[in-house]
């Protein structure tokens, strides 16, 4: 998460050719910045999907560097 806040601003887009669980996602997400993601394994993406359905239902009580808590 300090890389992405010390090396872009709000908007900016952060592209992570690795994406893996969602982690940079959920960061990128959490400072304003815009996110794209690439995995190739499946169990990785459904993760993913996991997390951002979390951060899309609940905007407001993500707060900037608290961990989503993944259920399920």
């Amino acid at each position: 998460m300090t890389l992405i806040l010390e090396s872009t601003k709000p908007g900016d887009l952060v592209v992570d050719i690795w994406n893996g669980v969602g982690g940079t996602m959920e960061s990128s997400l959490s400072l304003q910045r815009d996110y794209i993601g690439v995995e190739l394994e499946e169990n990785y993406f459904r993760q993913t999907q996991r997390r951002l359905q979390i951060l899309e239902s609940n905007p407001t009580e993500h707060r900037i560097g608290q961990p989503l808590k993944l259920v399920g």
